[in-house]
This record gives structure tokens, C-alpha cells and sequence, in this order.
């Protein structure tokens, strides 16, 4: 999640707070499997477990936004 000038890392076991925009982590080779669906988030791909018009649903129920412009990500 992006927060201005840096993210809420997310794991299953810890919440990391880094200070770095979202758009030049997802340039680092570490986040090759990660896909952008809104400006504020980003997913790794596998996590995905369900598509719809607005928002996708993640494996663990959470449900987060596609923004307009990142929904061709999505294809």
C-alpha cells in the first residue's frame, strides 16, 4: 500500500513500513511478480484469486481496488 512518500510492505507474519514510492519498488528485480491494480496498491499475481470490475479478492478474503487506468494489468 502506498502512503505518500512510502509503503506498508505487507507479509503473513509482519507489516513493513519502507520509505520508497510505490513505483520504484516495483522497478527492483525483487518485485518482478508483483502487478499494479490501483495507484495506491500492488499484489504478486499468485495472490489473486478472483477478478472483478472494480476490485479483485486476494486468497485471504481481502478485497482491494482496481483503479481505471491499471485494469489492463489485469489481462
Amino acid at each position: 500500500e502506498a502512503l505518500k512518500d512510502y509503503c506498508i510492505l505487507v507479509t503473513a507474519h509482519k507489516r513493513y513500513c519502507v520509505f520508497s514510492g510505490i513505483g520504484n519498488l516495483l522497478k527492483d528485480d525483487h518485485f518482478h511478480q508483483f502487478i499494479r491494480i490501483h495507484r495506491s496498491y500492488a499484489v504478486q499475481k499468485h495472490f489473486i484469486e478472483k477478478i472483478n470490475t472494480n476490485d479483485v479478492t486476494l486468497f485471504n478474503q481481502i478485497k482491494l481496488p482496481v483503479g481505471n487506468s491499471f485494469k489492463e494489468n489485469l489481462k
